[in-house]
């Protein structure tokens, strides 16, 4: 039986902190034994097999990740499946002058100790800096195009904040940058198109969202193009909404997404469970 595919979203931090833990949990489900017994989860709903740059067989989640550049952490556009090696050569070859913009952002202390435990290195004390951003503790490889910055150059320049203004949380900022993306990136046409055309017999969209800041107008934004493209598809929204704040520190506003992710990775494992039941 043809699997019926799931194209999932993640809009916002919250709800990428709430994505990864599912998708952390659906890699937990795969056994590559020869002797492994039937899976509990059909994988192949919510993943998507593919080639990397070097004719690589990858496996990879069927999924985009809409967030503010900043807290992709270690994430790249090009990565070790699709790309990163050849610019890494580039580098190498390029004898004129390098401007570096930012510092690059070191790996995790997890993320270090999953690349040790792939190379067969042991290490008694994890070694890296402490996890910052949801990418830091994701053990599933991303497809490049299933990352999605929030960008609007024809809205606020470089920039999706008005001037003047520091925060990125209303409800009409997202709504705003969610068009200006559109006509900027055309990203329901590259990237959402990518997924459904590469479905066999797709179901539905999973949207796991924050509610609480600027994501829930771009969640408005694209919950409504949707509709319009895919009319017949269905639909499955998943609010992350933020409690009220006990300082503004960043220590404490990470804290609050932890604790929001470790309940709610829960009853969304149990949706995409119940999603993709075949009654």
């Amino acid at each position: 039986m043809r699997p019926k595919e799931v194209v999932h979203l993640a809009l916002g931090t919250p709800a990428n902190h709430v994505a990864t833990h599912f998708w952390n949990t659906q890699e937990a489900y795969m056994d590559y034994a020869p002797s492994s017994r039937v899976p509990l989860v059909d994988h192949d709903v919510s993943f998507r097999e593919g080639l990397g740059v070097h004719g690589t067989s990858t496996y990879t989640p069927r999924a985009l990740f809409f967030d503010v550049r900043q807290e992709f952490g270690t994430l790249r556009t090009r990565n070790a499946l699709y790309g990163a090696e050849e610019d890494d050569e580039l580098r190498k070859e390029w004898e004129g002058e390098v401007i570096h913009t930012s510092d690059p952002v070191e790996p995790s202390w997890y993320a270090e100790q999953l690349r040790q435990e792939d190379e067969g290195i042991v290490h008694e004390a994890p070694q890296g800096r402490p996890i910052r951003y949801w990418s830091d503790y994701s053990r599933c490889p991303l497809h490049p195009r299933s990352l999605v910055p929030v960008s609007a150059p024809s809205l606020h320049g470089s920039t999706f904040l008005e001037p003047g203004i520091q925060s990125f949380d209303t409800y009409e900022q997202g709504y705003s940058v969610a068009q200006a993306m559109e006509k900027d990136h055309a990203i329901l046409d590259e990237n959402v198109r990518w997924l459904a055309e590469d479905s066999d017999l797709m179901q539905a969209f999973q949207m796991t969202a924050s509610g609480s800041d600027a994501f829930s107008g771009v969640t408005a934004a694209y919950l409504s193009w949707l509709a319009d493209e895919y009319p017949k598809t269905e639909r499955v929204v998943f609010n992350v909404a933020s409690s009220s704040p006990k300082d503004d520190s960043e220590r404490s506003s990470r804290l609050r997404v932890y604790e929001r992710s470790a309940v709610l990775a829960t009853d969304t494992k149990i949706a995409q469970l119940g999603a993709t039941t075949d009654y």
